[in-house]
């Protein structure tokens, strides 16, 4: 879907025409024959199966204890690195550069802070990361009531168009990325990939306004779920990397009274 919206659907948006018909003017999708293997990677049993590591498997993918969800690639530097490495890589790099100093109290000082700084950044980058899956959630959520009216009583309305929209193109986002997940974790190539994505964007945008509507409604129930378990991994996330800040807090207060 395009993020362009045609915002003059607004006034088109009444009661003889369908959610399914608003979403469809958005792209000139084509509804697909897909062969069994092909609707099988996008089938939401199996996408949904794709996003938490299983009770004991190995565990590669996630940091300890972030609650078996595996992020996708483009968050997860974001959230993997562990907080105390992260702190000791900053403050080795800083000692070994100032390594000739005279001064070593000042170089642990530096080092210290360089600690800090890095652990700082990685907690705005996490709160950054948490920000837009919030806005995902409540995307989806709109939406989602969106398609449930529609499917249990057809013309009542909670959206405008305009809103609609645009809650669909955050919903499509968050949906592809539980395919980005599954393509990884099952090393899909390119093909499979490409095949993968015309497939859902034809159970999206094509067929009749149930069936299309019930799709809508399958995706948007595994990526939200899917977004929530993620917002619960970051709390715990950036719990660890406040545990990593204390000593450093404890240390700058020390400094403080002594000099006081």
């Amino acid at each position: 879907m395009s993020a362009e919206l045609d915002c003059t659907l607004v006034g088109e948006w009444s009661r003889q025409h369908s959610l399914a018909w608003v979403l469809h003017q958005q792209g000139s999708y084509s509804e697909v024959e897909a062969m069994p293997e092909e609707a099988a990677l996008v089938d939401p049993h199996f996408l949904q199966s794709q996003l938490y590591v299983p009770s004991g498997s190995p565990s590669w993918e996630i940091p300890s204890g972030y609650a078996g969800v595996v992020f996708p690639p483009k968050e997860f530097l974001k959230i993997a690195r562990s907080p105390q490495d992260l702190a000791r890589h900053a403050d080795v790099r800083t000692r070994g550069a100032r390594a000739e100093q005279s001064n070593k109290a000042e170089v642990v000082d530096t080092a210290r802070r360089a600690a800090v700084h890095a652990l700082i950044g990685k907690d705005r980058a996490v709160e950054a990361l948490d920000r837009n899956l919030a806005e995902q959630l409540l995307a989806l959520r709109a939406l989602r009531t969106e398609v449930g009216l529609e499917l249990r009583y057809p013309n009542l309305r909670c959206l405008s168009a305009a809103d609609l929209l645009g809650c669909a193109v955050v919903a499509e986002s968050a949906i592809h990325d539980v395919i980005c997940v599954a393509a990884e974790r099952q090393k899909w190539d390119d093909e499979k990939q490409a095949t993968a994505r015309v497939v859902l964007d034809s159970k999206l945008y094509t067929g009749s306004n149930f069936t299309q509507l019930r799709s809508w409604w399958e995706y948007i129930h595994v990526a939200g779920h899917y977004v929530k378990v993620r917002r619960s991994a970051i709390v715990e996330a950036r719990k660890v990397t406040q545990e990593a800040l204390r000593p450093y807090k404890e240390y700058e207060r020390s400094k403080q009274q002594q000099a006081a």
